[in-house]
C-alpha cells in the first residue's frame, strides 16, 4: 500500500514519517520509505552517502517514469503544458529542475506500484500528488482551480494521502529559517504569500472527489487525526491509527 504525505514546506512530514516507521518497527508492521525501496530493489540500499543515494534515486526513478510513459501520457502532457505556461519570472533552468523532480516522484511511484508487495507499507514523502506544489505554488502566479481539477483527474494516486496541516505562522518561520529557492529574498511578506498559496492548493486538492475518500487529515497544532471522506474500517482509517501513534511518539520526544 502506498501512503503519500503532503503538506506545505516545513509542515513536519519527514519527521512524522520517521516516527511512523519507528511505530511500525515496534509493532511488527512491514514498512519502508518509497525512495529507499527504489534503491533496495536495485540492491543499492547499502550505500550510505547521502549525495550518492540522491543521484541514484534520481537516475533510477527517471528511467522508471519514462518506462511508464504510455500509462501516464495524458498526465505528462498536462505537466508540460503547465511548465510552459509558468510566469516569465520562472527561469528555464528552474523549469528543467522542476520537470526532473516531477519525473523522479512519478518514477518512485511507478517502481513501488509495479514491484512492491501489497502486504508492505510504502511511505512516500512528497510523491505524485505533491507535484501540485511544484506546479502551482509560485510567487509570480496563482493556482488556477480548473488546472487543479484537471491535475486531480490525471495524477496517479496512492491508496492513502496523509495531509499534514500546520499553523501558517509556524510554516512562515520555518521557511525563513531554512530558506526556500522560490522565496529567494527571505521576505516575510513573500514567505507568507508562498505559504498561503501552498495551503490553498492542498486544501483544494483534498476536497476533490477523486482524492477526498483516501485522505487522512492531520492537524499539526492540535495533534489530531481525521478521515473526513472514508469509513471507520477503510484503508485511510487504518493509516490514521498509525499516524496518531506517530504523533504520540513526537509528543513523547518533546517532553522527555
Amino acid at each position: 500500500m502506498i501512503v503519500e504525505f503532503i503538506g506545505s514546506t516545513g509542515a513536519g512530514k519527514t519527521t512524522l514519517i520517521k516516527h511512523i516507521l519507528y511505530c511500525c518497527e515496534r509493532d511488527g508492521i512491514s514498512a519502508i520509505v518509497g525512495a529507499d525501496f527504489v534503491l533496495k530493489r536495485s540492491r543499492l540500499n547499502g550505500i550510505k552517502n547521502h549525495l550518492v543515494r540522491a543521484v541514484l534515486i534520481n537516475l533510477i526513478s527517471l528511467f522508471a517514469s519514462l518506462a511508464a510513459w504510455r500509462s501516464n501520457l495524458a498526465f505528462y502532457r498536462f505537466i508540460l503544458r503547465i511548465i510552459l505556461r509558468l510566469p516569465d519570472a520562472v527561469p528555464w533552468f528552474d523549469r528543467l529542475c522542476l520537470a526532473k523532480n516531477i519525473l523522479k516522484r512519478i518514477g518512485i511511484f511507478e517502481t513501488v506500484r509495479r514491484h512492491g508487495d501489497e502486504r508492505q507499507l510504502y511511505l512516500v514523502d512528497e510523491g505524485t500528488l505533491h507535484v501540485a506544489h511544484s506546479l502551482f505554488v509560485h510567487l509570480a502566479g496563482e493556482a488556477n482551480r480548473h488546472d487543479l481539477s484537471t491535475f486531480a483527474g490525471l495524477v496517479p494516486l496512492p491508496q492513502v494521502v496523509v495531509y499534514l496541516r500546520q499553523d501558517e505562522a509556524v510554516l512562515v518561520d520555518r521557511i525563513l529559517a531554512r530558506g526556500h529557492p522560490r522565496v529567494p529574498n527571505q521576505s516575510l511578506a513573500d514567505a507568507a504569500h508562498f505559504v498561503r498559496q501552498a495551503m490553498n492548493v492542498f486544501d483544494e486538492l483534498v476536497q476533490n472527489p477523486a482524492i477526498e475518500p483516501s485522505v487522512v487529515m492531520v492537524d499539526g497544532v492540535q495533534k489530531t487525526v481525521m478521515t473526513p471522506g472514508s469509513s471507520h474500517d477503510s484503508l485511510p482509517a487504518g493509516v490514521a491509527k498509525l499516524v496518531q501513534a506517530g504523533l504520540q511518539v513526537s509528543a513523547e520526544k518533546v517532553f522527555v
